[in-house]
């Protein structure tokens, strides 16, 4: 049997949870032992943390190891609405970071971490917030369930969010943790991922009339995308197309045989995107030996007219007295996969994203605090609202 990781005989505040959920290494490629990787650590110091406070969990592999966790409370009732809390378990890499990234400094009013902002800290308000609201509030008349769910691979592709909206879990409502400022997220943008490939023939670069040189068939390929591809693509007010990565040939003397463009577009919901795929395949027909290779298409995120959990969350800023606007952003997130399969859903957290992925990333321990007070006055404005159905 292995040690358990974490034990409380009380709910942490949020300041402490937040800390020790910075001072875990969740970069997917990080080891532990035991477990392997590193959010497979992190899910399991979760179940653990849980498992004090009454709550049941499943760790579902997604990857080898790398598990999505679901915990719901032993007074879960099925058939009554449900509301998910999500936030992911893995961070960005530390590379290049020029504090400790797993210290977990408080110093001026912040804690100062890789994941602090993106998005252990609103992981913290959730759970905490979950946990007073389940000391509180467990009755046999239950009104409505809570669940929380961490997903892995949220910043290598959302895997664990694709993964986990093919199964039949019951939820209808979906509050996705990112750092949007305590501003509600109602959207953002869809991602679109290629490659293409032009193959030549190999050669010495003296005799270069008996190969066929890749590089030079790429170049035809940027033409193509610069000058007819994007501009149309980003007419689209809020669209992008931006070529990323390029590789190509073996060494100086040796005419390429291969060369590989990658490329990443976002795009607003408007946007045809199969029309735009459809014409660079026909165009690239033009080329000699240039494919086309889709890496992944994943659809944009809007909020659902009339949404109540939008509602109910805006209830809750307006009683803190917290100054907010709906907000539409440029990345990606797992809501794009939970509103794509028709769950009421909302983005929202502490934070700043202007502090995520940073060499000294952040958060306000202020914002911490103040999460914790609507959230708690969000989940008081459900029950409210699911008893007066």
């Amino acid at each position: 049997m292995r040690k358990c990781l974490c034990s409380y005989t009380e709910i942490p505040d949020v300041v402490t949870l937040a800390r020790e959920l910075v001072k875990i290494n969740s970069i997917p490629d990080s080891l532990h032992r035991d477990f392997g990787k590193g959010e497979t650590y992190l899910a399991h110091w979760l179940k653990d943390l849980f498992s004090c406070f009454d709550f049941t969990t499943d760790l579902l592999p997604v990857e080898g190891t790398r598990p999505n966790l679901i915990v719901r409370h032993q007074a879960f009732v099925p058939g009554l609405p449900t509301l998910a809390l999500t936030a992911h378990l893995d961070t960005v890499s530390a590379d290049g970071m020029t504090i400790d990234p797993f210290a977990a400094v408080v110093r001026d009013n912040r804690l100062y971490g890789r994941g602090a902002c993106d998005v252990k800290g609103t992981m913290a308000v959730m759970i905490v917030s979950l946990l007073n609201w389940y000391k509180k509030n467990v009755r046999e008349d239950q009104v409505f369930n809570i669940l929380f769910i961490a997903t892995m691979g949220e910043e290598g592709g959302t895997l664990g969010s694709r993964e986990l909206v093919k199964q039949p879990i019951p939820m209808d409502m979906v509050l996705v943790g990112e750092p949007t400022r305590m501003n509600p997220v109602t959207g953002h943008n869809g991602t679109w991922r290629f490659t293409v490939e032009t193959t030549g023939r190999s050669c010495h670069s003296s005799r270069p009339r008996l190969g066929s040189n890749a590089i030079e068939s790429m170049a035809r390929v940027t033409d193509l995308i610069l000058n007819e591809i994007k501009p149309e693509f980003e007419r689209i007010d809020g669209n992008s197309m931006s070529m990323t990565t390029i590789r190509g040939g073996e060494q100086i003397n040796i005419i390429p045989g291969s060369c590989e463009l990658k490329v990443d577009c976002r795009y607003r919901a408007e946007t045809d995107v199969g029309q735009f795929k459809g014409i660079l395949i026909d165009r690239l027909a033009n080329i000699d030996h240039a494919e086309y290779n889709e890496i992944l298409i994943y659809p944009p995120f809007r909020a659902q007219e009339n949404s109540t959990l939008l509602s109910l969350l805006e209830k809750s800023l307006d009683d803190c007295a917290i100054s907010y606007k709906r907000q539409y952003e440029p990345w990606y997130s797992d809501a794009g996969h939970f509103s794509g399969a028709g769950y009421d859903t909302v983005l929202w957290g502490v934070g700043d994203m202007a502090q995520a992925h940073t060499g000294n990333e952040f958060i306000e321990i202020d914002q911490l605090n103040k999460g914790v007070e609507i959230l708690g006055n969000f989940l008081h404005h459900c029950g409210q609202f699911f008893k007066s159905k």
